[in-house]
Order: structure tokens, then sequence, then C-alpha cells
């Protein structure tokens, strides 16, 4: 197929379209045949470096030093689906489609790869927990009592902390150049050092409290109506067991919410005047 690549950064010169070997999706893929994609400014400051003063250090870390490591750019595409992977369900061939690469870019090709729904997940639990987290729909599961992650070879783009267990200093090798680490349980160090850690990293820490506006709200319950976001109970408890309650979760084993149901009132509340 032909792509348009590049081997060093520079002017629009430096692209050239070359014919490389045609892509093919794995089980979790579609292959597009792209009809249109954007030169986008992204576009145009990869390829020549031409950024803002004091990120060229960080574009470099990014997106290759020396060189580009990823020598296809384009970011955006319209196409039509040409074959999917065996495990794809959402889409079939002949369908017409668009996507976003984001910094993976790619796309001033005939052919891109992408996966089905843009994410393969990787969950990290104990024993008791990984049928569990099998079920929810992660790809693959790390049963951290067997093995550390970190020591594996593999990296991630993102990778979400939400014990407390994988900070920064653990969990920088298994990021990839431009991933994205977010610590949910955050000490206030690591909250103060994560923009610097992200400047000289070119890698995204992200840590702190999580902004809980109606918009987002809105968001996980549309997520949850189409059955994309799957909230797990673990135990209910009554009101007035609330202690218990608290004593299991100070335990550090539950697994998912810990839910507090209140009995239903049977006399109505009766609205008082200011008389009274």
């Amino acid at each position: 197929m032909r792509a348009v690549v590049y081997e060093k950064y520079g002017p629009p010169e430096v692209l050239q379209l070359k014919e490389i070997e045609k892509p093919t999706p794995k089980d979790n893929e579609v292959l597009i045949k792209t009809h249109v994609a954007t030169v986008t400014s992204g576009d145009r400051r990869v390829r020549s470096l031409d950024v803002p003063a004091g990120f060229g250090l960080i574009m470099r870390l990014v997106f290759g030093f020396s060189r580009p490591k990823q020598p296809i750019l384009g970011t955006e595409l319209a196409g039509v689906i040409e074959s999917v992977g065996r495990d794809v369900r959402a889409f079939k061939s002949g369908d017409r489609v668009f996507a976003f690469t984001d910094a993976a870019m790619g796309c001033y090709a005939e052919y891109k790869c992408m996966p089905e729904d843009g994410a393969e997940v990787t969950a990290v639990c104990g024993t008791a927990n990984v049928n569990l987290v099998k079920s929810l729909g992660a790809d693959h599961v790390i049963d951290y009592t067997k093995e550390d992650f970190t020591q594996n070879g593999i990296t991630y783009n993102i990778i979400i902390d939400t014990a407390g267990t994988a900070p920064y200093r653990r969990s920088k090798n298994s990021l990839k150049e431009g991933g994205r680490l977010l610590l949910v349980l955050a000490k206030l160090s690591e909250m103060l050092s994560a923009p610097w850690s992200s400047m000289i990293s070119g890698k995204k820490i992200i840590a702190g409290p999580a902004s809980g506006g109606a918009e987002e709200l809105r968001f996980l319950a549309d997520l949850a109506g189409k059955g994309e976001f799957r909230p797990v109970i673990d135990r209910r408890y009554p009101l007035d067991q609330i202690v218990e309650a608290h004593r299991y979760v100070d335990t550090g084993r539950k697994r998912g919410n810990v839910v507090i149901t209140f009995a239903q009132i049977s006399t109505p509340i009766s609205r008082r005047g200011s008389e009274d």
C-alpha cells in the first residue's frame, strides 16, 4: 500500500510517498481503507518540531529524540471498513467510519488498523477477584500475587492506579512515551510533583480530586444506560448497620461499591408552615 512517511524532522520536503506493507487487523481491530485524511497544525508541528519555546525537548521525548518513532503522520481519517478481526462485533465490512488516532497518528496511509473500541484493557487484581474482573470485560488480567505488571516488559498508554500501589516511580517504565498515569489515591507530594514529572518525562501524570459536576454524572449515566459502564455492588447494608459497613471498607477488601439502604418511610412527612 502507499503511505506518506518521514524519517527526519524538517520542512514539508521530508515527506515521501512510499510503498509499505499493508497491515493485518488483530482480533479486536478493524482494517480501514482510507478515503480522506487531514493535514492539521499538529501534524505540521510534529513534522517540523516548530513548537513554542520550552517544548522542544518534550516533543522529542514523546515523538522521538533524533528521528520520528512513528514515521507516518496524520491523526484524522474517514473511510470504509475492509475487514474485521474475529472478536469485532460493533462493525462489519463496508461500514463507513471516521477515526481520530491522537498521538498514535498513522493516518497518511491507504489502510489503517484501529481497535474496535479504542481500548485494550489489562486489569491487575488479587486471585479472588480474577473472575469478577474478567466478567466486567477486561481483555487481560494480571494476578498481582503471581506477577508484577511493572516487570513484564509491557508498556501501556494509560495506567490508572486506584489503590495507591502504582506511583510514578514504580510504574513510569510501564508507560509508553506520551502515556498518562492517573493517580486516584495520590499523596500530597505526588500531587505537587505531578506537573514537574510530566514536563521532564514526556508522560502525563494526573493527580488530585476529580470534578463531579452534572455533565460528568450525565456522561456516566449514559454509559451505564448503554451497558458500557457496569457498576459493581459488593455488599448492601441497612442504615442501622453503618458501623459494620465502615468496618468492612476498612479491611481494604471491598470489591466494588458498598451500598447503604434506607427503609421506606410509611408515614408521609408533612410540610409545616412558618407559623410552626
